[in-house]
């Protein structure tokens, strides 16, 4: 039986290439996935491959509200996995949003209870700097707040995953090798894994 069956899992960015195939991965282990994003058609098409799995949710105009009724509606119920690949949106001719980042922060401060009541093995994607400064910057952003949280929110592990920002022709041996390491994180045989780790597999991906 897959260690996924049974357990709450919030995909943030799942419109993503790398979102969708995770949200559909983890459907078919028996997870029940939240999937959030801002594209209400593509967060729909998703969730209509596993409508009793997946449940979306997205966060366009007006999203701090969005993220305020979620805080209170969410509560304590256990959140046991939550990923992250909002940052690869940034930039990206589709995903260009300047407020991504406060995306990600909200939605680690809206769920954060839900996360210590359900121990969540967590993955944040950390864009990996092609050569502009703006690149550099947005990657010790993500890190610093990857760091702050998983030391604010024990016993939630966190980890960081290095991966390319500006791919926006992912490959499916591209998908499987990136899904494959982010569920591995999430997976209990990696409670081992330092938390606050940034793992680089950017390199695979080329």
């Amino acid at each position: 039986m897959s260690r996924f069956q049974n357990k709450v899992a919030v995909v943030a960015g799942a419109e993503h290439p790398l979102g969708a195939a995770l949200c559909t991965r983890l459907a078919g282990f028996g997870a029940t996935v939240v999937a959030i994003g801002v594209d209400d058609l593509a967060l729909r098409a998703l969730a209509s491959r596993h409508p009793s799995k997946i449940e979306p949710l997205a966060m366009h105009s007006g999203w701090r509200d969005i993220l305020r009724l979620l805080k209170d509606a969410w509560e304590e119920q256990p959140v046991n996995i939550y990923i992250d690949v909002l940052p690869l949106m940034e930039g990206t001719a589709r995903g260009q949003r300047p407020d991504t980042f406060a995306r990600s922060t909200g939605l680690t401060a809206a769920l954060k209870d839900g996360m210590v009541a359900g121990r969540t093995l967590g993955v944040i994607t950390i864009p990996e700097p092609k050569d502009s400064k703006e690149d550099s910057t947005n990657r010790t952003g993500y890190e610093a707040l990857l760091q702050r949280f998983s030391t604010e929110n024990k016993p939630v592990r966190m980890l960081g995953v290095g991966l390319p920002q500006h791919n926006r022709d992912w490959t499916r041996e591209q998908l499987v090798s990136a899904t494959d390491t982010i569920l591995m994180l999430c997976h209990p045989v990696s409670r081992g894994v330092k938390s606050g780790m940034v793992i680089d597999w950017a390199l695979e991906l080329r």
